[in-house]
Order: structure tokens, then C-alpha cells, then sequence
């Protein structure tokens, strides 16, 4: 199967599908549970940093439901990619491209999160941000997450293959990663050195791009946006040319017995 014809995109799609309904994605019951991890992490914390960080953040219910959802949402993504590869049955008895696994989970996420987002801004226009011009790079920045969130998992589902033990340990390394992120707080509420090391931290440009374009924590920049954007594409083009050159160890790994 030729990449990027027109059989290469259908089975994409076909089981881009098939994911979204295993996740139990394709029924509004199945969306409202998706929906209430992240509403009950969001009353958790908001509970308990609300009188701390209402008094540093503006409109700090929506800064914390904006990056609650982009930080979800790349938890998931690596998540979900990371387990993806190790199909035996699958990968044995069908011959198709194998990236087409990754893709396919990766995208399962992408349309629940296009939902998600769908709800949040339900939310922040009740919580008082209403519709700005910015809301219209949201679409380019849920690309650029995708992006970069499938390539992490793509590095991590490579890993996986040879070491059964990296879910256990990406887990911790999400658990480290959220603290690390300013989900819950603002950057500027930390040491000037700890700044410039969580500087190096792709989430949080990604989380602090969104609020500008979402609820205007300050004038947006073009380059943000193009950064956020192009840095998830190149990565994600890299890490498929490093893919395709593992393709054929990876395959004798996961029929190994």
C-alpha cells in the first residue's frame, strides 16, 4: 500500500473509527464519562488553590480548565500510542503500514479531544470569555498538541517493543511532568532560576499558548502559535523517518515469542 493514497487514508480513517468506539467514544455516555476525570480534577484543584491562586491569577477557573484539558489530552495521547504497537495477532495475520497503529489511536484521542474542546468553550463563554478573533489559531494549536503529543508517544511505543516495562515508568514520569507544568499555577509564581528550567519543559508553551489564544492571559504572538505548531510537525516528520528505519526490528520484536 502506497503511503498517502487514497486505500493508505481509508484504512486510516476505518480505524481511526474503530478506536474511537472501543474507548466507548461513540455514544454520549461514553463522551460524558471521558469528560469526568477532568471535571473532577479540575473541582479538586480548584478547591484547593482557588484562595491561593485567585489572588495571583486572573479568571483563574478558566486559566486551570485550559490546561487541565491540553495537559489531558497529551497524557492520553502517549498513553494510548504508548501500548499501540504490541499487537501480534494484528500485526501477523494483516499486512498494512504499521505506523497505521499509532496514527490510528493517536487520532481516536484527537476527535474525542475536538469534542472537549467543544464543551470547554461552552464553559469559558459561561464563565465570561467571549468569542475573540484569537480562537481562530485554537484549530492550528490542536494540531500542533496532536502533533507533538503522537511523537512522544511514537518515541515511547518504540521503547515499549523492547522494554515491557516503560507504561509503569512513563507513568511516573507523566506524575513528575504535571507538577512541572503550570496546569494549576503560574510560572511567575516560582524562583527566577526554576523558571528557566521548566523553560525547557514543550508543555508548558503549549498550555500557555492556549490561554492566550482562549482567554487572553496576554497579546498572543504570531511566532508562538507558528513555534507551537511547527516544532510538533518537525518532530512528528522526524520521528516517521526514524520509524520507518526501525520498521523491520520492530516487527521481529512484536512476533518474537
Amino acid at each position: 500500500m502506497r503511503r498517502f493514497s487514497r486505500e493508505y487514508w481509508n484504512l486510516l480513517w476505518r480505524m481511526t473509527v474503530a478506536e474511537f468506539k472501543l474507548k466507548d467514544q461513540g455514544t454520549i455516555f461514553g463522551f460524558l464519562w471521558t469528560l469526568l476525570y477532568p471535571a473532577l480534577m479540575f473541582a479538586a484543584l480548584y478547591l484547593m488553590f482557588t484562595k491561593w491562586m485567585g489572588n495571583t491569577v486572573e479568571d483563574y477557573p478558566s486559566y486551570l480548565l485550559v490546561g487541565i484539558l491540553q495537559w489531558q489530552f497529551f497524557e492520553k495521547t502517549t498513553g494510548a500510542v504508548l501500548g499501540s504497537l504490541y499487537r501480534p495477532s494484528l500485526v501477523k495475520n494483516f499486512r498494512f503500514p504499521l505506523e497505521i497503529l499509532p496514527f490510528s489511536v493517536a487520532g481516536a484521542v484527537f476527535l474525542s479531544y475536538i469534542l472537549e474542546m467543544a464543551v470547554l468553550l461552552v464553559f469559558l463563554y459561561y464563565l465570561g470569555a467571549h468569542p475573540m478573533a484569537t480562537w481562530l489559531y485554537v484549530p492550528l494549536l490542536m494540531l500542533g498538541n496532536l502533533a507533538f503529543s503522537l511523537s512522544v508517544g511514537m518515541i515511547l511505543a518504540m521503547l515499549a517493543v523492547e522494554y515491557r516495562d516503560m507504561q509503569r515508568i512513563w507513568s511516573i514520569l507523566l506524575m513528575t511532568g504535571f507538577f512541572l507544568t503550570p496546569v494549576f499555577y503560574p510560572l511567575h509564581i516560582l524562583a527566577q532560576h526554576r523558571q528557566a528550567l521548566l523553560i525547557f519543559n514543550p508543555m508548558l508553551h503549549v498550555v500557555d499558548v492556549f490561554r492566550t489564544a482562549l482567554i487572553g492571559t496576554k497579546l498572543i504572538s504570531e511566532t508562538g502559535v507558528t513555534l507551537v505548531f511547527g516544532f510538533g510537525v518537525i518532530e512528528l516528520f522526524i520521528l516517521c523517518m526514524v520509524f520507518e528505519r526501525r520498521r523491520g526490528k520492530l516487527v521481529d520484536r512484536i512476533l518474537a515469542p
